[in-house]
């Protein structure tokens, strides 16, 4: 009878704390947080980690509830991401600590079953064992899940933060030619001659337009799916870009009036 109470007492903890870690992933953003959330939530995970009894499986997680399920999506930004992941790898550790815990139950419970085979206890134990792994199952494969979806947004938005910079390197290439340039003058032969070679950089920049607004455009998206979270770090970017890109603009149309000028 001991025994009995005792495994069905275990058995009620991990059912509770299956419910908070459901609670937990229910309330989570596509991706990622703001990142000052997201450091409150790892150091709250670390606490929520110590306050695990080693012999039982009784979770307190009340602690990290409500900063969870506050979080906001975040696209496009690298560094929140990274951070958000970080914390998701901490969360599937107190997940996955808990299997022996649940190995312990299965067996247990089987062990129980059998000594009290056909009886309404073995059926009602039969039933909370099967609960208890159909949602043990379900919540690893939403963390597993999860875990793959924050690893492929890492990806895009690495993938989209190196193309802001290759833009931006490309502009100082532009923005250094412009700046080097012979000043505007001399005989009309001489301003056609410059016109001419101006005009390559000039449609150089024009065919990759729509490159430039394109990646801007997809940015704002990405903030504007954060929900107002934090992306410092892709804002800034943007930020950059855009003036960058609005200053080599007005040189190369300032140049190319001064140059259509001195031809007549």
């Amino acid at each position: 009878m001991e025994k009995a109470m005792g495994f069905h007492d275990t058995l009620q903890s991990l059912l509770e704390f299956l419910d908070t870690a459901e609670e937990k992933y229910s309330g989570l953003g596509p991706v990622a947080a703001d990142i000052d959330a997201v450091k409150a939530q790892i150091g709250q995970l670390r606490d929520f980690k110590r306050e695990v009894d080693p012999h039982m499986v009784e979770v307190e997680s009340s602690k990290t509830e409500k900063t969870l399920e506050d979080s906001k999506p975040v696209y496009g930004d690298a560094q929140v991401i990274e951070v958000e992941l970080a914390k998701h790898k901490v969360l599937m550790n107190d997940i996955q600590a808990h299997q022996t815990s649940v190995d312990t139950l299965n067996r247990a419970g089987h062990q129980l079953i059998e000594a009290d085979r056909y009886s309404e206890d073995a059926s009602a134990t039969q039933t909370k064992l099967n609960n208890l792994n159909r949602r043990w199952q379900t919540l690893q494969d939403t963390a597993a899940e999860r875990q793959r979806q924050l690893e492929a947004a890492l990806k895009e938005a690495q993938a989209f933060s190196q193309e802001i910079q290759d833009l931006l390197m490309w502009l100082s290439d532009i923005d250094g030619q412009l700046v080097s340039s012979k000043p505007v003058g001399g005989l009309p032969e001489t301003a056609r001659e410059q016109l001419n070679r101006f005009m390559e950089l000039y449609n150089e920049l024009d065919s990759n337009r729509h490159r430039v607004e394109s990646v801007l455009q997809q940015g704002q998206e990405y903030t504007k799916a954060a929900e107002g979270s934090t992306t410092t770090s892709l804002q800034h970017s943007l930020k950059t870009l855009k003036q960058r890109w609005d200053s080599v603009l007005n040189r190369a149309n300032d140049r190319k009036i001064k140059l259509e000028i001195a031809l007549f």
